[in-house]
């Protein structure tokens, strides 16, 4: 939970503003999503993959995958 630096009520961790006085909560955490199958990423607002329609999960952003890497080295959530 994220406290709000103005009014120090308690917000969700993906607030980037406070949801009572509206100030800002400083820097979001941003991730992506990657398609197990097709191994393309998304940002982390989508929710499957364009091209094969499966489901898509949070990777990582340490290993960076892409459609032509087929080796299984990464860190997988």
């Amino acid at each position: 939970m994220k406290e709000c630096p103005k009014c120090n009520e308690l917000n969700g961790d993906s607030k980037t503003n406070c949801w009572k006085c509206k100030a800002s909560l400083g820097i979001s955490y941003s991730y992506k999503k990657i398609c197990s199958k097709c191994r393309l990423t998304y940002g982390q607002n989508a929710e499957y993959c364009d091209k094969c329609g499966g489901r898509l999960s949070v990777y990582s952003n340490k290993a960076e995958y892409s459609s032509r890497n087929s080796d299984n080295n990464g860190c997988w959530m």
